[in-house]
Formats: structure tokens, sequence, C-alpha cells
């Protein structure tokens, strides 16, 4: 036993001594020697692909959003929501108005667009809609039209003032006692007049076809284009008849 006991004290010395100091437990205990330093890890090169696919399902199943279902509450709001715009709805019509490009537009005497205007009224009322064709003459019959409208709830109200200016037509009718006039193409009432009762009138815009009957000579006939002027300058033609 006490041999065994000596063996084993002498081999328990001998592995002490070999090791480092670093690596004794405890750490250092004096002396010179210096800590060894941390050596990095060794690059052990791309992941494999099932180590990358693998890693990115388990950071996709910790992203992904619960679903969870809507509350009581949620719902009352959404049906809330909904009930205040069918009210609203059912309270207002939208009013629709469409006239010539240049037209200014009025709802109750006050303007509300040029050429086409739409927009949300309150239902049971009574809109006055006029439609004006800008600078006019008083004479020009056609430059200005109105009408009065009233909304229902929820419905389109849909209002057509084909409005059109007027321009000066002066002509020279041969003999003077013929009877000139004026029929719109377009549609529309037919002016008529003797020559001699005027060398000028204001017409709406528009293709007109016209007659020049005198006793004695051959009715005359003829296609005249009436369109406004931006100087003002008016539209002359000469008519002659020819007479017996």
């Amino acid at each position: 036993m006490a041999v065994l006991l000596v063996v084993g004290t002498v081999l328990t010395w001998f592995t002490l001594r070999d090791r480092s100091p670093s690596t004794v437990l405890g750490g250092p205990t004096s002396g010179d020697s210096v800590p060894l330093a941390a050596t990095p890890p060794a690059d052990t090169g791309p992941l494999a692909d099932s180590a990358l696919a693998a890693r990115v399902v388990a950071l996709g199943d910790l992203t992904t959003p619960r679903t969870t279902r809507p509350s009581a509450r949620d719902s009352q709001r959404t049906a809330a929501a909904a009930r205040a715009a069918r009210t609203l709805a059912a309270r207002t019509a939208r009013l629709e108005i469409v006239g010539a490009d240049s037209a200014r537009l009025y709802v109750d005497n006050r303007l509300v667009g040029i050429g086409r205007y739409s927009g949300d009224f309150p239902v049971a009322t009574k809109l006055a809609v006029r439609a004006v064709i800008a600078n006019a003459s008083t004479s020009c019959i056609t430059a200005e039209r109105d009408t009065v409208v009233t909304l229902k709830g929820g419905d389109r109200a849909s209002v057509s003032l084909p409005v059109r200016g007027c321009a000066v037509v002066s002509y020279d009718v041969t003999p003077r006692d013929a009877r000139v006039s004026f029929t719109p193409l377009d549609g529309g009432p037919t002016v008529e007049l003797r020559a001699d009762s005027a060398r000028a009138l204001s017409l709406p815009e528009g293709r007109y076809e016209v007659r020049i009957q005198a006793p004695r000579c051959v009715m005359g006939t003829d296609t005249l284009l009436v369109a406004y002027r931006a100087d003002g300058s008016p539209i002359s033609r000469r008519f002659p008849l020819i007479c017996s």
C-alpha cells in the first residue's frame, strides 16, 4: 500500500508539472508566465443549403403574424360606419350640369363652374340652375338658359343647358323689298324679315339655310355659317336675285 501511494503521488506531480499555468484550475498563480491569447474559431465555410434553409424557416416561423378573429366591438364599429354612409347618401343627391365649354354655370346665383359641374346637395330642395355665355349681347336669346331642379335622396340629376353665343350678320339683298328667312339647320326657330327693314341682325351660332324671295324674281337659297368672332366684326354676305 505504501508503494502504491508513493507511485500515485509521483505520477500526479509529473502531470501537474507538464500543464501550463493558465490551464491549472484557479488560473495562473505567480511567475512570468503570460496567459494564452484567445484563438479565433476556425472558418468552417459557408453554411450548407439544408442548414441555411432550416434557419430561414425558423426565422419565418418567428416573424409570421398571428391572425386573430375580429372582436365583436370591431364588427359593431364597421356596421356603424356602413349605416352612417348609407344615411349620408340618403340625405344628399348629386347634381350634374353640362353646358357649352365657355358657359358659366350657376346654382342659386352662385358661380360653381365653367362648362361642366358636379356636386352633392341636400335632398328635398329646389335649386335654380343657370348657364350663361359671358360677354354675350342682351339680344342673344340663346346665350342664357335656366331651370329649377328638385333633388331626391340618392338620385343623380343631370341637367343639360346647351347655350350658344351669337354673332352679327350683315347682309345686302337685291331687290330691297325681298323677304329674307334664316332657318337654323341645327334646330331652332326661323327668323324672317324684309330686306329693307334692317341691314344686319344678331343670330345664334350655327348653320343656317338662307332663302330670299321677291315678286317677279327667282328665289335664291344659300347656306350660312354663323360663328362668334373675337374682334366683334360682323359676318357680311350679299344675296342678289335674278328678277324680270
